[in-house]
């Protein structure tokens, strides 16, 4: 009779890191035990076929509202000045996905208990990790705006200040999932299938980081823009636009991932750095 636990403690150290290196650092070996020859003759075959996903994900948005008082007006130009309250999200996630199907088989044995003479594992492995950020400003706002118009043509230039709190949330979640199949055969031919399953966590998000946390830090959110446009009628005027915007406090989800590897970790602290974004818009605008 063929005894796949007698078989099992007959692995050596070298056998034992290999199946780690093959399921993850988190199943124990025990769980997927693999045999290597302890005699000349035998063969071992392995194969590793499997696919690795990495998604990145990042949205901007926001809102104000200002009021807006005229210091001066000309025949040419406008300046105002405006004040208010402005909200601003940063919303990010790094997705981490890994799919393998590990296939190890070893024949020609000898000298192994119970006369093993070859062995089969066949598992499925699938592996999730998820590290997401989102970071809200909430702040009061300054802002000055200058406007040119000759004839048709105008450009007018905005730059605005905010000062106020950015709340800060980051979330950690990962898991492993493997199933699989040990096949043992002996001198006889009699063969025994021991299944393999169980659940275990990530690489880089295991159960010292995984979690949610959150904090408040001030931060600075200044802005500029700059727009040139044509007035096509009385009521009528298209422009485009650049803007620049820059927030001094942020959490990003690549910089939570704790690089360091042994006891206790990873492990999670908040790691913050500064965020900015530009762009380029076109704009028709309609006034009655």
């Amino acid at each position: 009779m063929v005894s796949p636990t007698q078989v099992g403690t007959a692995a050596t150290p070298a056998s034992a890191a290999t199946a780690g290196a093959s399921v993850g650092p988190r199943v124990a070996a025990a769980a997927a035990p693999a045999i290597v020859p302890v005699a000349s003759g035998g063969l071992v075959t392995a194969s590793f076929p499997g696919t690795n996903r990495t998604e990145l994900f990042t949205r901007l948005q926001g809102a104000e509202a200002d009021g807006v008082l005229n210091v001066e007006r000309g025949d040419r130009y406008t300046f105002d000045l405006l004040a208010g309250f402005r909200w601003l999200e940063l919303n990010e996630g790094l997705l981490i996905g890994q799919a393998d199907a590990v296939n190890i088989a070893a024949t020609g044995l000898s000298g192994q208990p119970n006369d093993v003479t070859s062995t089969d594992l066949v598992m499925n492995l699938s592996r999730q990790e998820q590290f997401r950020t989102r970071n809200n400003f909430y702040g009061g706002q300054m802002a000055a705006r200058l406007e040119f118009r000759r004839q048709r043509l105008f450009a007018n230039f905005v730059g605005k200040l905010g000062l106020g709190v950015m709340h800060e949330d980051v979330a950690i979640n990962g898991d492993t999932t493997f199933a699989g199949t040990l096949t043992l055969t002996d001198r006889a031919g009699t063969t025994q299938a021991t299944p393999l399953s169980g659940p275990a966590t990530g690489w880089l998000a295991q159960s010292t980081n995984i979690g949610s946390y959150s904090r408040d830090r001030f931060a600075v959110v200044p802005e500029t823009t700059v727009r040139v446009g044509y007035q096509v009628t009385e009521n009528l005027s298209a422009s485009v636009g650049y803007t620049f915007l820059y927030c001094s406090e942020v959490v990003r989800p690549g910089n939570q991932i704790d690089p360091v590897s042994g006891s206790g970790h990873p492990a999670f602290s908040f790691r913050g750095t500064d965020f900015w974004a530009q762009g380029i818009d076109a704009q028709v605008e309609f006034r009655y």
